[in-house]
Formats: structure tokens, C-alpha cells, sequence
């Protein structure tokens, strides 16, 4: 493969870090706590990190993530423009983080360090599958020879179009972090109800 610049993401995309590597995707890992232990995000590393993961959820323990700091997108990002060429970034929704905004920083400084070299940071506005999707589209076009303003353009003028809808058989989690009360959780789980969510043209 021969791309003109670098697509780089998070690690929220929920696709496997080999798919990832196999497509030339630089990825920035996010952190989640559990009992004062800091765990990186696996995805798919490890075959028995997820389960892990699970155990824990059903033990009762909440985890909690952190934002990436600015001082790691700049490390993050300075090792991409040093390998030459320019940088496309795809950062985690806005709507679910303040990651995006250090990122924006970030790059606003390496900009000025590195005045001949082009560093995009764009608010992906997507979460999840649907974050890893408009990715993996990038990538595609990327692939097939878009300069890297065709692909952000795209990007911005695409982001708003991917739809992500899910539901969960569970409320347990939803009623820990406050995002339902215990009644509705109650109600919920007594009635077999799954209720269907999806995110907005904020990301949120």
C-alpha cells in the first residue's frame, strides 16, 4: 500500500487491533481503572483481557475511564510526523468525551514545531462500530489515492450519516452510572424490556 499521508484513530473504534495494523491505522489507546488498577484498552490483543473485563462487570465493579491528556496525543501524534509525510486523525465523539479538544491542542502546538507538515485532528462525532465504520471508509479512500483533504472532507461531510443504534439486554450498568433510575431498571428487567438507544448529530 502507498498513501500519501497517515489516518490514525483511537482506540473506541471497536475493531480489532489486527485489522487495524493490517490497514496501516496507527491506533492511540485509551485507559480504564478498576480498583486503582489501570487497564489499556486490548482490543483483541489479548484473548483473555474481554472476558476479564466481563468478570469484573459482573462482580459489581465499575470502571472508570479517563480522557487522553494532551502531553500523550503530542507524543502520539510527534512520532507520526517524524516518520514523514502529514497526519489525518479520527478522534473518539466529542458527544462522549473531552479527549477531541486535547487532541485539538495538541496538534494546534505540533503545527507550529512542524510548520511543513499537515496535521488534521477531526471530531469523528461517532462512537463505537460506527466510529470504527467511518474508519474504515477513510481508509478506503486513502487507499485508493484521496489526497488528505479529499479524505477529510469526506470525513466531515459524511460523519453526520452514519447511524448507530443499539439496546442492551441488561440495565445493571446503566442503572450503576446513574444513565437510568432504579425504578426504570426494575421495570425494565421484571418486563424483558431492552430498550433501543442511538446516538445524535452531537455524537452524545
Amino acid at each position: 500500500m502507498s498513501a500519501n499521508f497517515t489516518l490514525s484513530c483511537c482506540s473506541t473504534v471497536d475493531i480489532p487491533y489486527s485489522y487495524l495494523e493490517s490497514r496501516h491505522i496507527p491506533v492511540l489507546f485509551y485507559t480504564y481503572v478498576v480498583d486503582g488498577v489501570t487497564y489499556v484498552d486490548d482490543m483483541g490483543r489479548d484473548p483473555k483481557a474481554l472476558p476479564h473485563f466481563y468478570e469484573m462487570l459482573a462482580a459489581g465493579k465499575l470502571p472508570q475511564t479517563s480522557q487522553i491528556n494532551v502531553a500523550e496525543y503530542t507524543e502520539f501524534f510527534e512520532k507520526l510526523l517524524q516518520q514523514g509525510g502529514d497526519v489525518l486523525h479520527l478522534g473518539f465523539t466529542s458527544g462522549q468525551s473531552g479527549s477531541i479538544h486535547n487532541a485539538f491542542l495538541a496538534a494546534e502546538e505540533l503545527r507550529q514545531k512542524y510548520p511543513d507538515r499537515k496535521l488534521i485532528v477531526i471530531d469523528s462525532l461517532c462512537s463505537s462500530s460506527g466510529y470504527g465504520l467511518l474508519v474504515d471508509c477513510a481508509a478506503d479512500l486513502r487507499d485508493e489515492g484521496k489526497s488528505l483533504d479529499e479524505v477529510a472532507q469526506w470525513v466531515l461531510d459524511n460523519r453526520n450519516k452514519v447511524h448507530h443504534q443499539f439496546f442492551s439486554s441488561d440495565m445493571t450498568q446503566f442503572r450503576r452510572t446513574g444513565r437510568v433510575s432504579g425504578a426504570a431498571a426494575t421495570v425494565a428487567t421484571v418486563l424483558n424490556i431492552c430498550p433501543i438507544m442511538r446516538l445524535d448529530d452531537t455524537g452524545s
